[in-house]
């Protein structure tokens, strides 16, 4: 059974470069403050109209609405739970702090290219999305009772608004983090052009092979939630297939 609807508290996240949740901890920052224009509606009517949204789900109903916060859900065949939610802004109320298990590699439709999937202490499977000052939202799709294989699936038929473009210059390599959540590495993920490209159209950072000496290709970095990693705050980044 399929329901949508809309809420103004619930729990919501702290900031990662593009998504939102964090890593256990003893306190809890308090929530951020929403401004009356970050919670108004990017695009659309107040009304529901009908809007792209971030992630566009493979499901009938799940296309959009133009209010500040949106919620939908979808019974999967297993009897697990997809839960969409998304926010216009930033989230009003941030909650409680989460713990992270494990993180390994997905893939979305179309060029999505790979997504990082963060398996909490709870079971529940999240995967994060941000957009970029000009055009703010954040968005979480979260599987609850659900395996790796059904996610997979789901994603697979997923398609996303891709990340903002980084110019006609490779970008600079950047440390990543890497393993299990008790046994986290510090290693260096150096990007490379994948496939046929024009040197003169901008890069699109999803689409690049970030790779790690010994372990082969990781999931782009920026999508990536930060985590403390040897002494420094560091992407969480999964090793996934190169992509050609």
């Amino acid at each position: 059974m399929r329901t949508r609807h809309f809420v103004r508290s619930i729990m919501a996240c702290a900031v990662f470069v593009l998504g939102c949740t964090r890593v256990a901890e003893p306190t809890r920052e308090p929530p951020a403050s929403v401004s009356d224009e970050r919670r108004a509606p990017a695009t659309g009517s107040a009304t529901g109209a009908a809007v792209s949204e971030p992630i566009r789900l493979p499901f009938v109903g799940a296309s959009g609405n133009a209010e500040y916060e949106y919620i939908f859900t979808e019974t999967l065949p297993s009897g697990g739970v997809l839960t969409y939610q998304r926010w216009r802004g930033l989230p009003e109320h941030p909650g409680a702090p989460i713990t992270r298990v494990r993180v390994r590699s997905a893939r979305f439709a179309g060029v999505g290219g790979f997504t990082p999937v963060y398996v909490m202490d709870d079971g529940d499977q999240h995967v994060f999305r941000r957009g970029p000052a000009a055009s703010p939202y954040q968005a979480n799709l979260i599987f609850t009772r659900s395996t790796d294989a059904e996610v997979d699936g789901v994603l697979a038929r997923t398609e996303v608004a891709l990340t903002a473009a980084l110019g006609t210059e490779l970008p600079a390599p950047v440390d990543v983090c890497v393993g299990p959540v008790d046994a986290l590495r510090r290693h260096r993920a150096v990007p490379s052009r994948a496939g046929v490209y024009d040197p003169e159209q901008p890069i699109q950072g999803e689409h690049l092979n970030w790779r790690v000496d010994g372990l082969g290709c990781v999931t782009y970095p920026a999508l990536s939630g930060v985590v403390p990693c040897e002494g420094a705050p560091l992407p969480w980044v999964a090793t996934t297939l190169c992509q050609r």
